[in-house]
């Protein structure tokens, strides 16, 4: 379920999740009603699987081609002391995991900016696309100090061969909503009051943008001290090519439809 007030995705299977919270839900229902009200109970709901996350990111064992293997999660279930709970968690394995994962970055990244008031700076529109784009980049290579490791690189090379591994599982499910859901966070973030047409080709056009930097992320290896910074570097240059592609397109297209609406009037 998708709530604009809030900037969460909550869905049917996300229930187990809040019935772990002990609060009490209509299984029932397709869809949980977000209000005021239950802003604690999201706050709570994203806070309990983050911390869970976050455990298991260090523990997390990763193979030859770059995969994460229910093996490997169910391994680090054990190294945290949650033994037998990925089913709990995760009932259809990497798959839950990989969606959950990608939901809880991109879902703080943007109400991070929410709270900087990001849409009062006085910024153009692709600027204001590309900070929000930009810091959910450094939240997959998670090149900010994390107290739970001396040495940021070490954690930054675990997150970022993690997070390879999500975005590449992402390409295998091939979740078109998600990049849909994704792109209309980041336009109501930034106070896009657009209508009709506009409203569905923007967020189609952001969705592509996104689903490239994902394709992206997933094809990234070997990762090491010494060229995570330029990797990181280059898929920010790489998505803010895209976005002056699509850019220019729109441009053209806008010229032809004005001098089309002219010649009509001849």
């Amino acid at each position: 379920m998708y709530s604009k007030k809030q900037n969460i995705w909550l869905e049917k299977s996300d229930i187990r999740n809040i019935i772990y919270l002990n609060t009490q839900v209509d299984n029932n229902k397709n869809i949980i009603e977000i209000d005021s009200s239950t802003s604690i109970l999201e706050d709570n709901w994203l806070k309990s699987i983050h911390t869970i996350i976050e455990e298991l990111i260090p523990h997390i064992l990763i193979d030859k081609q770059n995969k994460i293997t229910k093996n490997s999660l169910d391994l680090a279930f054990f190294k945290i002391g949650k033994n037998n709970q990925g089913n709990f968690y995760f009932p259809n394995g990497i798959r839950d995991f990989s969606d959950t994962y990608m939901k809880i970055i991109t879902t703080f990244c943007i109400n991070r900016k929410n709270l900087l008031k990001l849409q009062s700076n006085n910024k153009g529109v692709s600027d204001m696309i590309i900070e929000i784009l930009e810091e959910v980049i450094d939240e997959l290579f998670s090149l900010k100090y994390n107290n739970d490791f001396n040495d940021i690189k070490n954690y930054s090379i675990i997150k970022t061969k993690i997070s390879s591994s999500v975005c590449k599982n992402l390409i295998t499910y091939n979740n078109p909503l998600y990049y849909w859901k994704f792109s209309s966070e980041i336009w109501y973030t930034i106070n896009d009051k657009s209508t009709d047409f506009n409203f569905y080709t923007k967020r189609y056009l952001l969705s592509i943008i996104w689903f490239l930097i994902i394709r992206y992320m997933s094809k990234i290896v070997n990762i090491n001290t010494s060229n995570i910074l330029q990797i990181n570097n280059e898929l920010k240059n790489y998505m803010k090519r895209k976005i002056n592609n699509i850019l220019y397109i729109q441009k053209l297209k806008r010229k032809f439809y004005k001098k089309f609406s002219y010649m009509k009037n001849i």
